[in-house]
């Protein structure tokens, strides 16, 4: 059991499923570029885990295999609330050093993460840097930055009757600003404009 526990210990792999799911809830994001800052929090959750696991083996150290079985089911449960209240309160710890030196509070994901982190009942239009339209539709699902290619699923439009010029909708979507919500994405590699579009509850 010590030579498997310490195999995962030195491999990371008792930090891994700390790692994924905190990036999966959104409390950790990296990108494309940061393999060194991922590195770090495995090492991080590694520890913290191996802490964990030491405190539970000498506490049901002999004890029989029941105590063995509660142990075991705690050290699981902290090794979860471990995964998402750690980079919670770091994030929230940074926020508040922003706020009293005065500088604006940061986001952990990138813009195009956020942009298509609410799609529901949302449309978009995507329009080339000519102002022409590519596409539009309902979003069924977005993409995100460490995706290689932008990808996206949609359905059509129920109506056909929809504007075909960039500039047009901005204008459109402006002058009704209180009854409908709109955002927009710029992917500046791709030149493309996103823009979603919902009304206003």
């Amino acid at each position: 059991m010590k030579e498997i526990i310490a195999f995962f210990i030195v491999s990371g792999g008792v930090g891994f499923f700390n790692l994924y799911l905190a990036q999966e809830t959104d409390f950790l994001y990296f990108g494309k570029y940061n393999k060194e800052e991922r590195i770090a929090w495995l090492s991080i959750f590694t520890v913290v885990n191996f802490i964990i696991i030491s405190i539970w083996l000498s506490l049901v150290y002999r004890k029989g295999l029941i105590w063995f079985i509660i142990g075991a089911f705690i050290s699981i449960i902290m090794m979860f609330s471990i995964s998402l209240l750690l980079p919670k309160i770091i994030n929230e710890t940074i926020d508040a050093v922003r706020k009293i030196l005065k500088k604006p509070s940061r986001s952990i994901l990138p813009p195009i993460n956020s942009f298509f982190a609410d799609i529901n009942n949302f449309g978009l239009y995507v329009y080339d840097f000519n102002g022409k339209l590519i596409n539009a539709g309902n979003i069924i699902q977005g993409t995100e930055e460490r995706q290689i290619d932008l990808d996206l699923l949609l359905t059509p439009f129920k109506t056909k009757d929809y504007e075909k010029d960039y500039l047009n909708l901005i204008d459109k979507l402006v002058q009704n600003r209180d009854t409908v919500s709109f955002y927009e994405y710029v992917d500046y590699d791709k030149q493309y404009h996103f823009v979603k579009v919902r009304p206003r509850y």
